[in-house]
C-alpha cells in the first residue's frame, strides 16, 4: 500500500510542475557497507554504474537572479554489483524523493544550483539475496549535490545513499548503506502547466 500511494504521489504532482527534468547519468566511486549487530563490513561496488530518473519543480521564491525551488522525483539506480562478485547482482534500488533546489544565474541562460533530496528507498532483489533467501525492506534515500544549468541543460554531480535492510530465514537483521557519487546530465522541459 505504502509503494501505491507514494506512486500516486509522484504522479499528482507533476501536474503541479512548472518544469520536467529527464536525467541520466553514471555513478562511480560505490561501496556498499553492511552491518549486522555490532559487526560492520565494507565492499566496493563495480567501478561504474548508471542511473537515469525524472524530476519536477515548482518555483517558490525568484529574487534578484536567484530562484528556490521544490519537487519531486524517482530514479532507477543500476544493479549493485561488487567487485568481489562481479558475476553476481546484489540488489537494484529506486528512490523516490522530495527535493529542494536553489539556484543563482552566474549570466543570462547560465545558472549555478545546490540541491538536496530526502525519500524512501524502494529495493529489489538481486542474484545474491535471492541465493541466500532473504527477505528485503526499504529505507532512507538522502542526496547532495551541485550543478550548472546552461539554458534547458543540466549537469551536476551528486553524493547519494540508498539505504535498505535485509532479513534472514532464521530472523537475523542486516542493514546496508550504498553511497556513490554520480555525474548527471539532464534535459529540462519549461512550462509544463
Amino acid at each position: 500500500m505504502k509503494k501505491i500511494l507514494l506512486g500516486l504521489f509522484l504522479l499528482s504532482s507533476m501536474s503541479f510542475a512548472n518544469a520536467i527534468t529527464l536525467y541520466g547519468g553514471f555513478d562511480f566511486n560505490g561501496e556498499l557497507e553492511s552491518k549486522t549487530g555490532g559487526i560492520r563490513t565494507t565492499d566496493d561496488a563495480e567501478e561504474i554504474s548508471y542511473e537515469v530518473g525524472i524530476e519536477n519543480h515548482v518555483t517558490l521564491l525568484k529574487n534578484y537572479g536567484s530562484k528556490v525551488e521544490v519537487g519531486t522525483g524517482m530514479k532507477l539506480e543500476s544493479s549493485i554489483i561488487l567487485d568481489d562478485n562481479s558475476n553476481d547482482t546484489f540488489a537494484t534500488t529506486l528512490p523516490i524523493y522530495l527535493s529542494g533546489k536553489v539556484s543563482m544565474n552566474l549570466q543570462k541562460g547560465i545558472a549555478l544550483y545546490t540541491q538536496g533530496r530526502v525519500g524512501y528507498n524502494f529495493v529489489f532483489k538481486g542474484d545474491i539475496l535471492k541465493d541466500l533467501n532473504r527477505d528485503v525492506e526499504g529505507g532512507l534515500y538522502t542526496s547532495i549535490g551541485v550543478g550548472l544549468k546552461i539554458e534547458d541543460l543540466d549537469i551536476g554531480i551528486n553524493y547519494g545513499v540508498s539505504r535498505f535492510s535485509s532479513e534472514s530465514s532464521t530472523g537475523v537483521n542486516t542493514d546496508h548503506e550504498y553511497s556513490k557519487t554520480a555525474l548527471t546530465v539532464g534535459y529540462e522541459f519549461q512550462g509544463m502547466r
